[in-house]
């Protein structure tokens, strides 16, 4: 056989088999898109598709006397490629966003914020209001996010269930010197989720673009509170370890007087002398009026800079910190009077003392 037949017997034959992979891979990429309700797009996948298979020209011919040429034929795979071209979704852009594939916060960006290790999302942002010391708002390419900061909690404020506590303006103050007008990267940790119950977005907060940790730099002077909420995140060893530090150089909130602990009890009423009535023998007894229980003596905790105030459910404990779990409760009892002396409830729980229930405001119930 001459080899140049041979030749073109075998360049025919892969034309014919890439003919129908290229058609089969359209087709069955047009199905898939019918299931995502894109039915236009997909429809197109299909036509571009059968355009490519053989079998479709010979069904035309047969069915209805059509046999164009194979420039014809070219030029209707042209236009339904560009079809197929127009009808393509566009990709989504997300402004001002760095994926980063690493732990550190510089290095090369990827392209999501799966559930992945070493996976994060970055934004680029500028605080636009400082709401206390762990809560601020940022605005991200043109839309406003409320961020709550990933790690750490902060004498309260603004809560109009609560009044200021101690060392919550000094935290304030502080927060605001460091973020108010300022650039800021936020970070995400998959572990954390998107969004607080509260839809505050969840993000560890970097200053001076992106070499300083907000959220530790405030731990490390005394500031804020290390807090883990249900799962551990990301920069926990490094938080937890800047709160022993600040701690044990008595910083911040952790000084000798910065919020001093004195029990402040209510004199009890004097008690009620009943008089002896003269004995008559048609009188009735007299019966002595109850006299009720005094009150017991409640604490106060009081703030040397801001002269604010916070009652504690027992004297020697804070309600605003360290933070206290159910372990350091001999009793049950014990536990729920310093939860009720805080005026903790089963929606404001910042120590997540009522954990063995179902938000129930029962503190503690698995103690004696």
């Amino acid at each position: 056989m001459n080899p140049k037949l041979m030749n073109i017997g075998f360049f025919k034959s892969i034309v014919k088999k890439l003919t129908w992979l290229f058609g089969l891979i359209f087709i069955f990429g047009g199905f898939s898109e019918f299931s995502s309700n894109n039915f236009i797009f997909g429809l197109s996948g299909i036509l571009l598709g059968l355009s490519f298979l053989p079998i479709f020209w010979s069904f035309l011919n047969k069915k209805f006397n059509l046999s164009p040429s194979i420039f014809k034929k070219a030029g209707v795979v042209f236009v339904l490629m560009s079809l197929f071209g127009y009808l393509a979704p566009p990709t989504e852009k997300v402004p001002q966003t760095l994926v980063q594939n690493s732990l550190a916060p510089t290095q090369e960006a990827t392209t999501s914020a799966e559930k992945q290790v070493g996976v994060v999302v970055e934004e680029i942002g500028q605080v636009t209001r400082v709401v206390d010391g762990d809560t601020l708002e940022v605005l991200v390419g043109g839309q406003a996010m409320k961020i709550r900061v990933i790690g750490i909690n902060t004498p309260e404020t603004v809560d109009p269930r609560k009044s200021v506590e101690c060392f919550g303006q000094q935290a304030s103050s502080e927060a605001k010197r460091l973020l108010e007008n300022q650039q800021v990267r936020l970070e995400i940790d998959p572990t954390q989720g998107d969004k607080d119950k509260y839809d505050r977005y969840l993000r560890f907060v970097w200053l001076e673009n992106g070499n300083s940790d907000y959220g530790k730099q405030m731990i490390a002077n005394g500031f804020a509170f290390e807090y883990t909420y249900q799962t551990p995140y990301k920069y926990q060893a490094e938080y937890k370890l800047a709160q022993q530090t600040a701690e044990a150089e008595k910083k911040g909130l952790w000084a000798d007087d910065a919020c001093v602990i004195t029990a402040t009890p209510t004199p009890s009423p004097a008690a009620l002398v009943v008089p002896t009535p003269s004995p008559k023998p048609t009188s009735k007894p007299t019966v002595a009026p109850k006299i009720s229980p005094s009150p017991k003596p409640t604490t106060s905790v009081k703030s040397n800079n801001s002269g604010s105030t916070s009652s504690g459910g027992s004297a020697g404990r804070s309600c605003t910190g360290p933070d206290l779990d159910c372990k350091d409760f001999a009793t049950h009892a014990e536990a729920q009077a310093f939860f009720n002396g805080c005026g903790f409830t089963a929606t404001n729980d910042p120590m997540k003392l009522d954990g063995t229930g179902v938000d129930d405001g029962i503190a503690c119930e698995d103690r004696p």
